[in-house]
């Protein structure tokens, strides 16, 4: 399952990397926060789980793929002047720390996890409702000033029917 993930990961970010296509690059991303979320709930991380598919892939990449689509249509080719030597120097210095982060993984050893893996979502939550009440209460409490004000900025038209 877990290598399943990273060669989900990793196909992903190849496209990401290798398309001259836009909207392939952000769902090509949307692949890769899904494959972030197999991996989190793999490790027994369910509310970084959570968190990761309501804040990222239902919030931000649902705000890309919008801002991709209704973005107007550049008529040309490339917009960026393609520097082979620059590509190919970029590369060389990715291979390299890719080399030594693959030698640290594959000569790390592991140890067991004496206490099995619980879930961490019922803690969070007893924890925000017990010793982090009144912390839990003022965030909610910005969150809907800041709410109150960005709608008071953004709805400060003049209409004169």
């Amino acid at each position: 399952m877990n290598f399943v993930a990273i060669v989900f990961i990793l196909i992903a970010l190849g496209i990401i990397v290798f398309t001259k296509n836009m909207v392939y690059a952000v769902f090509s991303l949307l692949a890769v926060m899904l494959g972030l979320v197999i991996l989190y709930v793999y490790l027994g991380a369910d509310f970084v789980a959570t968190a990761q598919l309501m804040i990222y892939v239902g919030g931000i990449l649902v705000l890309l793929i919008m801002g991709v689509m209704l973005a107007p249509r550049n008529q040309e080719k490339t917009l960026i002047p393609v520097n082979y030597r620059r590509n190919f120097s970029a590369a060389i210095v990715a291979l390299a720390l890719g080399g030594v982060l693959m030698k640290e993984v594959l000569f790390l050893k592991f140890t067991d996890v004496k206490n099995p893996l619980q879930a961490t979502t019922e803690k969070i939550g007893i924890s925000f409702l017990t010793e982090y009440l009144v912390a839990f209460e003022v965030a909610g409490i910005l969150l809907l000033v800041a709410l109150v004000g960005a709608s008071s900025i953004a709805g400060k038209k003049i209409s004169k029917f």
